[in-house]
């Protein structure tokens, strides 16, 4: 499906006449954006992506992300160019303003090959991103761009581009996909209704450099303070970052000035010691929207959602959004799966993202008290709980997929993450598994778990065949080294004791394209099953594999 085709023909009244024909309309090109552009590329689909910008924005706005995030930056070929401009954290902590611990979080030991935190300076980010987008021949970068309008048809969408030079563009596309942020253009001519799910304050955020070392947190610190609410935001090299709550009756013009910013600043360290690089109010919002798709039209990132940023899962929402459209985009493109495909992807990405929602606000009311007396009973509370070891916050992890092609309850692990670690090839190189297993659905099998009648792994590997799905056996030390499905099967050995207690206890573990377990069989038979149950997403729906042997 290559850039740029031209497309002749009218389509329920939308003349598509000598128009360029892309597979996506990419609108919006920060992280989300970018990352989504280069996915699709990745697909093999030809992708226009414009902004209405002509240069990457050149401050901070998001500040971290976790380790699945990353595990999609490793998909587009950046994870280690990321990894070196970042700052790797620990977990989360509440302080009153006597500076006592009140609760927080740590994370679990990282479980798909990478950390679990990293801060970043999103500028360096974004440069990284936008040079890998431009990097694939199937994509076309328009910056300086606004999408007008878009007409859709039953088979493409006319969408008319203003471009820098203030001419106007039309191409003819088979989806838009909208990640031009919380004001986003593209959800409006949707006309999709936005549910406010309460949570809206006023929060004054300062970054700022380190002009000479000062002692500071080194994890993200909820400073439970009834004066002024405040959170600390590690950094990268010398990038940190304030946040500054405003009580609802103060006037938030009054806290423009620098030296106002330098007041708050001085409650935790010596204004000199800093270069303000930018100050500005936000309001921190809570909303979703309730229309993702409106049939060839989608939105992702905060065009669909935006969460209060307590728990840096913002930016993560958006790149998961990426990540779980992206493959099903391709199938439908490519004609393996019809359109209807699409629909699980607010049934499954809108559930998880609010969970995620819910936490953020929980954390935002911890912090932001200013009644003394409610902050003191809280204190007191928090620290009784500390001292029981009952810690408040500290359970706090990235809830499952459900819903869409997913069971609305499924069974662990079906709809977590699938696990990642470091494995070893038989020519003894060792790689991250993904590197080496590729993009799609992969099963993933314990090489504990052969055994059986060879007519059953027959039927295993037929529906492996059938099915489209890589086999990959997983070897550890004490393991015996056999083959599961055919002479061409792949075997790896695990270096990760914790993966390989995994993939020991759950077996034949199904993997997505977007890394999430979608089932677990316990043999071969039930495996192929698994296998088959899958293809009947894709073209070989309602087809029965019959297997003699």
């Amino acid at each position: 499906m290559g850039v740029g085709q031209d497309h002749a023909g009218v389509r329920d009244g939308v003349p598509v006449t000598d128009l360029e024909l892309f597979d996506v309309l990419v609108v919006g090109q920060g992280p989300v954006g970018a990352t989504a552009a280069c996915l699709l590329a990745d697909e093999g689909l030809s992708v226009l992506a414009i902004d209405s910008s002509l240069a990457p924005y050149p401050l901070p706005r998001a500040a971290r992300f976790d380790g699945e995030t990353m595990r999609t930056f490793q998909r587009i070929g950046v994870a280690s160019e990321i990894a070196a401009k970042t700052y790797v954290g620990g977990g989360g902590q509440f302080v009153s303003a006597d500076g006592v611990y009140l609760g927080g979080w740590q994370y679990r030991p990282p479980a798909n090959g990478w950390e679990n935190s990293y801060y970043f300076f999103q500028p360096e980010l974004e440069e990284i991103l936008n040079r890998r987008v431009t990097s694939y021949s199937d994509v076309q970068v328009r910056r300086g761009a606004t999408l007008l309008r878009y007409t859709q048809s039953d088979e493409f969408v006319r969408v008319d581009v203003r471009l820098p030079d203030t001419s106007v563009a039309s191409y003819c596309v088979r989806y838009v996909l909208g990640c031009d942020g919380a004001r986003s253009a593209v959800r409006s001519m949707m006309g999709a209704e936005i549910d406010d799910v309460g949570y809206e304050e006023r929060w004054v955020v300062v970054d700022a450099n380190l002009l000479e070392d000062a002692v500071l947190p080194p994890i993200l610190t909820q400073h439970c303070d009834p004066d002024r609410p405040t959170t600390y935001v590690p950094g990268r090299g010398a990038h940190r970052r304030w946040e500054f709550m405003l009580d609802e009756h103060e006037d938030a013009q009054a806290f423009e000035a620098p030296e106002v910013i330098d007041q708050m600043l001085s409650r935790y360290i010596d204004p000199s010691k800093l270069e303000v690089i930018r100050s500005t109010l936000y309001t921190f919002h809570s909303l979703v929207s309730r229309t993702w798709r409106s049939d060839r039209v989608m939105l992702a990132g905060d065009a669909a959602h935006q969460t209060p940023p307590f728990l840096g899962q913002g930016m993560c929402g958006g790149i998961r959004d990426a990540q779980n459209l992206a493959w099903k985009l391709a199938a439908v493109l490519k004609g393996q799966a019809s359109d209807g495909l699409l629909d699980t992807y607010q049934a499954e990405r809108e559930p998880h993202f609010r969970g995620i929602l819910e936490r953020a606000i929980e954390c935002g009311r911890i912090v932001g008290v200013f009644d003394r007396e409610e902050a003191a009973a809280r204190d007191q509370d928090f620290a009784r709980r500390v001292a029981a070891g009952d810690v408040p916050f500290s359970s706090y992890q990235v809830p499952s997929l459900t819903g869409g092609l997913l069971a609305d309850h499924p069974s662990a692990p079906a709809g977590s993450l699938g696990r990642q670690c470091r494995v070893e090839l038989a020519d003894g190189s060792t790689h991250l598994l993904d590197d080496v297993v590729g993009g799609g659905a992969v099963l993933l099998v314990s090489a504990r778990a052969v055994s059986g009648a060879e007519t059953d792994s027959a039927l295993l590997r037929v529906a492996a065949e059938r099915s489209e799905v890589a086999v990959w056996t997983l070897v550890t030390s004490q393991a015996p080294d056999r083959d599961v499905t055919s002479r061409d099967a792949h075997t790896l050995t695990t270096l990760d004791p914790a993966f390989s207690s995994w993939i020991d206890e759950y077996r034949y573990v199904l993997v997505r394209p977007d890394r999430y377990v979608q089932g677990t069989a316990d043999s071969p038979i039930t495996a192929a099953e698994l296998l088959l149950a899958w293809s009947r997403i894709f073209n070989a729906a309602g087809r029965r594999v019959q297997v003699t042997v």
